[in-house]
């Protein structure tokens, strides 16, 4: 996870955070905070929205994960979001696919119940998630928010008043990537943990 640190700070950076710049928040109906519903200018510092995969990304793989008492954070990542969010004043969501649901291997609540051990961990490094999300359907159902479509997307934007061109996704699979491309996000980040080489390979062959 270090070389994540290491990419996505210098995204961030290079990107967006050369200082302060106007932002207007206009008067947007698919927006349901108050503050979007004024048309003002703010002077404020740009924050980065990074987009993370949970499996194989955050913490280790344990093939359809349902015991919140098997999350095991992988090396470096609880320092690693730690900086991203106390230096780099990012905004961090989790978007994971648990087709694990939809194939009935288990239900809704163990899906839950594992994020909500992974942030009861990452909040010892001073980490919270602004929202944790994720896809209970098989890839056979055609739904619209399993990645890489852009349903996760499209509700953490409507939720939290999101920009996709201020946004980051960081994952190890292809549709990861493909997720970020189809959304349109600055960027992405694949890591190369889990089935990542063979993504990479896949991407750049």
């Amino acid at each position: 996870m270090k070389h994540v640190i290491n990419h996505a700070n210098s995204f961030i950076r290079d990107t967006v955070c050369g200082g302060y710049r106007h932002q207007l928040a206009k008067n947007r109906a698919s927006c349901n905070k108050a503050a979007c519903y004024q048309e003002f200018w703010v002077m404020t510092p740009v924050r980065f929205n990074i987009l993370f995969d949970r499996d194989c990304t955050l913490i280790a793989d344990k093939h359809y994960l349902s015991n919140p008492d098997q999350v095991e954070l992988l090396p470096y990542v609880g320092e690693s979001l730690g900086r991203l969010v106390k230096r780099d004043k990012a905004r961090l969501y989790v978007v994971s696919n648990q087709s694990g649901i939809g194939r009935g291997m288990f239900p809704d609540s163990a899906a839950t119940a594992c994020n909500r051990k992974l942030a009861e961990i990452l909040a010892e490094f001073g980490v919270g998630f602004h929202e944790m999300l994720y896809c209970p359907h098989a890839p056979e159902a055609g739904c619209a928010c399993r990645k890489p479509a852009p349903g996760m997307w499209q509700t953490l934007e409507n939720n939290h008043c999101l920009e996709a061109a201020s946004a980051l996704m960081v994952g190890d699979k292809v549709e990861d990537m493909l997720f970020a491309r189809t959304a349109g996000f600055a960027g992405g980040v694949l890591v190369l943990t889990g089935p990542g080489i063979a993504s990479a390979e896949q991407l750049w062959v």
